[in-house]
């Protein structure tokens, strides 16, 4: 028996399990975030929920995934940019051009 209780085992739930959209999505914690959006936003935001019959909540998620996404790329590409210099690589048609 182990004496130190942070050396103790304990038994975890599952996490809940979300199958919508037809693949399994395991989610263990969220956060709710209040965002105040101008009235244009708002409508155009119920408009795209209305016509793809998804929540505000999901719309939300995948453009700020996107931008997320979008930051880290931009972010990536000002690093490299000074390496692909030296080697060549001025422009993005320089790149697609080697690519190609």
């Amino acid at each position: 028996m182990v004496s130190d209780p942070s050396m103790e085992i304990r038994k975890m739930e599952p996490p809940p399990v979300d199958t919508s959209g037809g693949c399994v999505r395991f989610q263990y914690m969220r956060t709710t975030l209040t965002v105040s959006l101008p009235e244009d936003l708002t409508r155009a935001l119920s408009r795209m929920v209305k016509r793809k019959g998804v929540s505000r909540s999901q719309v939300v998620q995948d453009a700020l995934r996107r931008q997320i996404a979008l930051e880290r790329f931009r972010d990536l590409r000002d690093r490299l940019a000074p390496k692909a210099g030296m080697s060549g690589f001025h422009t993005d048609e320089d790149v697609f051009k080697a690519v190609s």
